[in-house]
């Protein structure tokens, strides 16, 4: 008698258990999807008009409002391949903040031999990154501006282009160490309950269970692969394959009765 009622004591104890994991876990995972839709929502790609150079002129190429914490690339592109011998000292660009006239020189940089070698070049013409900053620590308006035009560039086609996009911060890693620790505590749990005399002379999971456990440590090592800033999207691909394969090794092993390496599996799938 006593046997029975610590045994439904530990089955509810694992069924709260459950719960409470799987609450976290998705909930979690929730607040990460939210997290970086926001961040998604931010990143920016402005593009300014082509703007043909005139010998002796300033020429306002792009303007974007620019957010505290971004991380911001300059780039400059031409009809023209942008040739060492042409381009060096040609053209200043800079980089200024403010809404209006006058505004604050934030960066003023003459293409120079560095600048070149660093240039995408194609059949219809090229493009280089003249400069990159981030975090911001000042929000505004920014605007890129050609100065100092000489006459070798006179008629060239030039367009300016901002991008910006605030990336994931250290603190966005303890999403990550809640989804994992909520999911070994939700593995955890499934497996203290006490199995019934059925069960436990089969020693195997229902498929219901084992199906759901799967599927739980499916989702979450999917979606901590593709929350992962650092990875190309060929290793998402590979590495969400890899985890559906573990999961599945992890509901066979529960089915049949191998619980301790179907949990495994299962935890490897998310850490992976």
């Amino acid at each position: 008698m006593r046997e029975r009622i610590d045994s439904a004591a530990v089955n509810r104890l694992a069924l709260v258990g459950t719960a409470v994991a799987g609450l976290l876990v998705v909930g979690l995972l929730g607040l990460s999807v939210v997290r970086v839709r926001a961040l998604m929502a931010r990143e920016l790609d402005r593009e300014g008009a082509a703007t043909t150079l005139a010998a002796g002129t300033d020429a306002i190429l792009v303007e974007t409002d620019l957010l505290v914490g971004d991380h911001v690339t300059f780039e400059l592109c031409s009809n023209d391949a942008m040739d060492d011998e042409r381009w060096i000292g040609a053209v200043m660009l800079g980089v200024d903040a403010g809404a209006t006239e006058p505004r604050e020189s934030v960066l003023s940089e003459p293409i120079d031999g560095e600048m070149l070698r660093g240039a995408r070049r194609g059949a219809s013409g090229a493009c280089l990154d003249f400069a990159s900053a981030g975090p911001l620590h000042v929000a505004g308006h920014y605007v890129v501006v050609a100065r100092s035009v000489t006459p070798v560039l006179t008629g060239v086609e030039v367009r300016a282009r901002i991008v910006a996009e605030q990336p994931l911060t250290a603190g966005d890693r303890n999403f990550v160490l809640g989804i994992l620790l909520a999911a070994i505590g939700l593995v955890i749990a499934l497996s203290l309950r006490v199995p019934t005399t059925t069960e436990a002379s089969s020693q195997t999971w229902p498929a219901a269970r084992a199906g759901l456990l799967g599927g739980v440590i499916a989702l979450v090592g999917i979606g901590l692969t593709v929350l992962d800033p650092r990875l190309p999207l060929a290793v998402k691909v590979a590495l969400s394959l890899l985890a559906l394969v573990a999961c599945g090794g992890s509901i066979v092993g529960l089915r049949r009765g191998w619980t301790g390496a179907g949990a495994i599996l299962g935890v490897l799938a998310v850490i992976e």
